[in-house]
């Protein structure tokens, strides 16, 4: 297993992943903070005052609104630093198993790491289950940049051809 720096393309599938996932998630708290603070700003218009500990119930509610979004974008967090280090892992292995279940299909190695890697449904007919592969991931994220028999990168052969 070796360590080596994320090439240009590592990167921007990396900020494509962030990007989106972090977008959807923004959009998401952004509503509902809106959706709080506009029913009291509306009850305020119409001559309503606020109850007492007003304040401190919405500075809970949204502090707990704020948690719930770093939970989520955790994984982002990690994508983050992985783009920040750039060292990506590369190994080869003959110890694999290739998994189809409801989920989606799954790449399960035993050695040299134990990974769970999931992987577009088109790659089971591209991945010859008797041969070897090279895998590539980033280093703390664990994001899948690069799987192959030889030197093609099979996930962008199924991007190319899902386009």
């Amino acid at each position: 297993m070796t360590e080596i720096e994320l090439s240009k393309s590592d990167r921007e599938r990396i900020s494509v992943d962030i990007k989106l996932t972090m977008i959807i998630g923004t959009i998401l708290v952004l509503a509902i903070v809106v959706l709080i603070g506009l029913i009291p700003f509306g009850l305020f218009l119409f001559g309503n005052a606020p109850a007492d500990g007003f304040v401190k119930r919405g500075l809970f509610l949204l502090s707990f609104i704020l948690l719930i979004y770093i939970a989520l974008t955790w994984r982002n967090l990690i994508k983050y630093i992985d783009l920040r280090h750039g060292k990506k892992l590369t190994f080869r292995t003959n110890d694999y198993e290739l998994r189809k279940e409801k989920d989606g299909l799954f790449l399960l190695t035993k050695s040299p790491l134990k990974l769970r890697l999931n992987l577009y449904d088109d790659l089971l007919s591209l991945i010859r289950q008797s041969d070897p592969l090279t895998i590539e991931i980033s280093k703390w994220s664990k994001t899948l940049l690069f799987i192959s028999h030889e030197s093609d990168n099979l996930i962008d052969k199924v991007e190319a051809e899902n386009e």
